[in-house]
């Protein structure tokens, strides 16, 4: 047993007696003599060293521990702050956080005992493996061995996760993050089994990581060595998203207990229930039911109980009647909803209750036919026209999105797993089979209303496209419950299948393609689509000229936008110039409009001079990034430098002069600023030099240094990361969702007004006369909301366009109110003309970011160029959902998110904020799968060769940097083809997988197929493909990754030898790490290795898939390449072969 001075020993800091830090110093040290514990302030000081950091730095890597020699440790920290003589000191020690004073009250020892038994079995595993590596038991072509076997992708996937939770430095090698990921994995398989499989997705693959793992370190044996006596065995299931049982169904809910008792308020209360019952409401009366048994007497517990179970039963058969499930269905059904009802009494916003309702909903929406009250009509057709209309796809729509919305809430219900999971299923299932039905019915409505508006599919990338079309405006009904004259043009202008121009005057006065699609929509799905309002049929009109007429066009181009844009540039920056300074610029417009303008005009009209502007961007930025960054870095690398810089000289010169002079400078200027009659002078600063050097080199001075360095550091982070870099995206998500939320409120009082079957007329004639004040009120909200306040309050479309409009437009007031005097007085004319000239600036904010999209639905606007297309509702790309940045990285901060939900989810808002990322990376599965589907899948099989044998969609599995898709042949038969898109720092990667199956395919079906995933990569914006990296590599077993540059290669056996392959600009000659010409080495083609330097023209795309679709395959397959020898599917398996290439996406 440690003697209590031993103990102090071995806490490492000076700390006032304390029995229960004693214990747990103690029980530390009876397991490794190496433990100690530091203060968290000391411990990422000795990090922040250990890495070189700077001392700004707030996000330090892996400050739970770190590991250091006696040597590096004393240079860090004092004598003083360890307490204990050097020579006491091991020559490697194991440094763990201090407990804070009030953990110790608030932590039982055992769990205490067992949160620090975790640390250290972390840190041996990092100390176990780095043994091994320095005694030669682990040498390179072994871990090179090992990162074979888990694969690049993967392992870099691992990397990017420790890199983001802060467990690993930036621009760790390789081993070091391998040793990282053994520690933290090995740590979550013994202490919290449960993270694992969503803290690294990528381990729960085909590979073994287990068994790559236990050839490298005996986990269990280390296991059980760091176990301190008394810890209590870890919960292995932590991180579960499980959450205990509650009450059974028909049991009050433990949290509101029994109320007094009163007979008067029971019968009050059962009344009421009987009433809710009779209309139809069971989900009041269950509700009313369980507070009667509060208020209810011990014998009627019965009668309440069967009155409860009798509600139950009719909402069951309801449901089954509405959705169509079996008996045996009926009974999960009838459970779920019994453990909801044994909730409700928590009140009427609990999710249970709210569940329970949308429940509910869906019988009445589909036993209740819907009407809508058209009084406009009916008054003027004289009756002819009835005054309510049926709508019965908005009754349809309204089933499937009340089933979304339980299937949303059930995350959020308090009721037991097993509830839980047969709801969710039974749901979702439901749900599925409800959409569809929906699909179905929906498709040919859509199609035949998109054809009599003469958007026709010419040949088969046309009608794939139009075939997506479709969908892609069902998708948005499902998601929203309705759709408008804005979804219909975004849907055109991001599809393949484009409007015309237009023919004539008489189109432009009738109204163009979208115009008449919005007619027919609105006919064909009365309640579901709603027509564009006459301002915006308007901004239509307005923009076929300008965009749907050659005439237009050309005006545009060359005229309006170029110099008109250079106008509005230059005038929004001298209004800043004028703000900034009180003064205004004495610059001539046509100065810098003209040349200006011209630059726009060949930037507009030039590919050329926009490539030699992205390459002459990426150069200045390189020698920037060179400049300040590499070359700093550089000279404080050589030894030279090192040996000045670790000089007592220079430390006592910083210690002793640099940083009081700093201080003594920041008093010099801050006190005259603070004190008005306060005089610099000589002795003054000579005191304040005495006094800062005094401060700073005591240990109460280095301890606030150290302290206010941590709190400027975590400053600057949360304002400059957090607030400055992220404001304009979070800007312009706040915005549209608050324009989202008003036209969702709009639509909801609209979808109120709606009379339904079994109403009164009373009701009826009620709600038309609501309807009629209603109409108008809302038209005007949506024009003023949209056009005239939304544009002026959202700065980032207030400048420049608002902006410089209001400059042009101001002084138009004068004149205005003269004209306006003529009819009222000169106050009021003030008041008018000031209000009107103010708000029309909005309207143009409004066309400039809503004509965006307009440019894009005509033929003649087409890009010539195969580009990345939209994946899902929330307007993404794959690139954006892939790479981590500012505003991208949807699927790895929602797996952050998921992860730090996964921490403890002891608590039941934990456990929702699981289930909610939960369901959110389901529907990016959904988006995914829909994006492969329709840019591959469909696409494959119009081709002749494919019509036999269709192929379709097998799983997809979304990681935080890795998309996998599965294709299988339509009749289960044949290999299956794995598709992986994933990340390489800034690179998108992508490869197919699956030798096999490539060779029982025909050569037909094999160029059709190469052309299909080229294809699908353009979609995707990939830039390197596995397949035409492995053809240019001078072995097929090379070790090869991504990073900021372009390729690293391992060509040998070993991980001693790097190859650095620039893929920015020129040729991508082979480098060692400091940049030196590997002339031993190939050089790799660039031109052919990146894709986007291989252009697939719109036109040659259309050729070939016309020619596959009727059914010319060998000839078009071959045309397929695109004159470009690009590889992008595997070699087919060949039988004897001896050499097995290296598989970075695995077998």
């Amino acid at each position: 047993m440690e003697t209590a001075s031993e103990a102090k020993s071995v806490a490492g800091a000076s700390v006032p007696p304390h029995s229960d830090l004693e214990e747990l110093v103690a029980a530390l040290a009876a397991v490794d003599r190496r433990v100690r514990l530091l203060p968290a302030r000391i411990l990422r000081r000795v990090i922040r060293r250990r890495h070189q950091l700077p001392r700004l730095r707030i996000q330090l890597p892996h400050e739970t521990s770190c590991i250091v020699s006696r040597e590096t440790l004393l240079e860090i920290v004092d004598l003083v702050e360890l307490d204990q003589p050097a020579d006491s000191l091991p020559q490697t020690l194991i440094l763990l956080p201090q407990p804070e004073a009030d953990d110790f009250p608030a932590t039982p020892p055992a769990t205490m005992l067992t949160r620090y038994w975790r640390l250290l079995f972390h840190s041996r595993v990092h100390l176990w493996l780095e043994e091994r590596r320095a005694s030669g038991e682990l040498s390179s072509a072994e871990v090179r061995r090992r990162l074979e076997q888990i694969g690049m992708p993967r392992f870099n996937e691992i990397r990017s996760i420790l890199l983001h939770e802060g467990r690993l430095a930036a621009g760790a090698d390789p081993w070091s993050a391998l040793v990282e990921f053994a520690a933290v994995y090995l740590e979550l398989k013994h202490f919290a089994s449960g993270l694992l499989p969503r803290f690294f997705p990528a381990a729960d693959d085909d590979i073994p990581i287990d068994a790559v793992l236990a050839e490298m370190i005996d986990s269990d044996g280390l296991y059980a060595a760091t176990r301190p006596r008394g810890a209590e065995p870890p919960d292995l299931a932590e991180g579960d998203d499980g959450s205990p049982a509650v009450l059974d169904p028909g049991e009050l809910p433990a949290s509101r207990g029994r109320r007094m008792r009163s007979l008067q308020a029971y019968r009050r209360l059962l009344d009421r229930a009987d009433a809710a019952a009779a209309r139809g409401n069971l989900v009041r009366s269950c509700i009313l039911l369980q507070r009667a048994r509060q208020r209810a007497p011990d014998g009627a517990q019965h009668r309440l109980r069967n009155a409860l179970r009798g509600n139950i039963h009719r909402m069951v058969l309801a449901l089954q009647d509405v959705l169509g499930f079996s008996d045996s269905e009926a009974d999960s059904w009838r459970e779920s909803i019994s453990a909801l009802a044994a909730r409700s009494a928590a009140g009427l916003w609990s999710s249970e209750t709210r569940l329970l309702f949308d429940l509910q909903k869906i019988c009445n929406d589909r036993q209740r036919n819907v009407y809508a009250l058209d009084v406009w009509q009916w008054l003027r057709t004289f009756g002819r026209r009835p005054l309510k209309r049926p709508l019965p796809w908005l009754m349809e729509v309204l089933v499937f999105r009340h089933l979304q919305a339980a299937i949303r809430r059930v995350a959020a219900v308090r009721i037991p797993d097993n509830h839980r999971r047969t709801l969710h299923t039974i749901l979702h299932q439901t749900a599925e089979e409800t959409e569809e039905q929906l699909r179905s019915r929906l498709r040919p409505v859509i199609g035949e209303a998109l054809r009599d508006a003469e958007f026709l599919p010419a040949d088969t990338v046309e009608r794939v496209a139009f075939r997506k079309l479709v969908e892609e405006l069902i998708d948005r009904i499902l998601d929203r419950g309705f759709l408008n004259l804005g979804d219909l043009r975004d849907a055109v202008a991001r599809n393949n299948v484009k409007a015309r121009d237009l023919s004539g005057p008489k189109e432009l006065v009738l109204g163009d393609q979208l115009l008449r699609a919005d007619r027919r929509m609105a006919a064909a799905l009365d309640g579901v689509y709603r027509p564009g309002e006459s301002y915006m049929r308007a901004i239509q009109r307005l923009s076929s000229l300008a965009f749907g007429t050659r005439s237009g066009r050309l005006l545009m181009r060359y005229l309006v936008l170029p110099f008109g844009g250079a106008y509005v540039v230059e005038a929004g920056v001298q209004h800043l110039v004028a703000a900034l300074t009180g003064e205004e610029p004495g610059i001539e417009h046509m100065t810098t409009v003209l040349p200006l303008g011209i630059f726009l005009l060949l930037l507009i009209n030039a590919e050329t001079v926009r490539r030699g502007l992205v390459q002459l961007s990426r150069s200045v930025a390189r020698a920037a990034r060179f400049v300040f960054t590499e070359l700093p870095r550089r000279v404080m690398e050589l030894e030279a430098v090192q040996r000045v810089l670790r000089s007592r000289v220079f430390r006592g010169l910083v210690r002793f002069g640099v940083k009081p002079a700093a201080l003594t400078a920041l008093i010099y200027w801050v006190m005259p600023r603070l004190i008005g009659n306060w005089q610099n002078n000589p002795v003054g600063t000579v005191s304040a030099f005495v006094g800062a050097n005094l401060l700073l080199n005591s240990r109460l001075g280095r301890d606030l240094e150290e302290l206010a360095t941590d709190w400027i550091g975590r400053a600057w982070h949360w304002v400059g990361v957090q607030v400055i870099a992220r404001s304009f995206w979070l800007i312009m998500d706040v915005f549209r969702g608050a324009l989202a939320i008003t036209e969702r409120v709009l639509y909801s009082v609209d979808e109120w007004l709606r009379f339904r079957s079994g109403e009164s007329r009373v009701a009826l004639w009620g709600k038309a006369a609501l309807g009629v004040v209603w109409f108008g009120i809302a038209y005007v909200a949506r024009f003023c909301i949209n056009l005239l306040i939304e544009p002026q309050v959202n700065p980032i479309k207030h400048f420049p366009v608002v902006t410089v409009s209001h400059k042009v437009l101001l002084p138009l007031i004068p004149a205005l109110v003269g004209v306006l005097e003529l009819a009222m007085e000169k106050g009021l004319a003030i008041t008018v003309a000031t209000a009107v000239i103010t708000a029309i600036p909005g309207i143009f904010g409004f066309l400039a970011w809503e004509l965006r999209e307009n440019w894009r639905l005509y033929a003649a606007n087409r890009p010539p160029l195969l580009r990345p297309v939209i994946v899902g509702k929330h307007g993404e790309t794959v690139r954006r959902l892939l790479v981590w940045g500012l505003h991208s990285g949807t699927i790895p901060k929602r797996y952050a998110k998921l992860r730090r939900a996964q921490i403890d989810t002891r608590s039941d808002r934990r456990r929702r904020q699981v289930r909610k990322h939960l369901h959110a990376l389901r529907g990016m599965e959904t988006d995914v799968r829909r994006f492969v589907e329709r840019e591959l899948v469909w696409l494959l099989n119009e081709a002749e060769c494919y019509r036999d044998r269709p192929v379709r969609m097998g799983s997809v599995q979304l990681t935080p940097n890795r998309i996998r898709a599965e294709l299988r042949d339509s009749d289960g038969a044949g290999g299956i083809l794995n598709m992986t898109l994933h990340t390489g720092d800034r690179w998108l990667l992508a490869g197919v997988n699956g030798a096999e199956a490539i060779e029982e395919r025909s050569p037909a079906q094999v160029e059709a197929l190469a052309a299909a995933v080229l294809g699908l990569y353009k979609a995707a914006g990939i830039d390197l493909a596995h397949q035409e990296i492995e053809l240019q590599l001078p072995s097929p077993t090379c070790l090869y990754e991504a990073d900021e540059r372009g390729l690293v290669v391992w060509p040998e056996e070993t991980l001693d030898t790097e190859v650095h392959y620039d893929l920015d600009n020129g040729p991508a000659v082979p480098r060692d790490r400091d940049g030196t010409a590997l002339p031993s080495w190939p050089p790799l083609d660039r031109s052919r290795l990146l894709l986007k330097e291989n252009p697939v023209a719109w036109e040659r795309w259309v050729a070939v898939w016309t020619a596959l679709g009727d059914g010319a395959e060998r000839d078009a397959g071959r045309s397929a390449q695109f004159e470009v020898s690009l590889r992008v599917l595997p070699e087919p398996a060949k039988a004897g072969q001896d050499t097995q290439p290296y598989h970075p996406l695995g077998d």
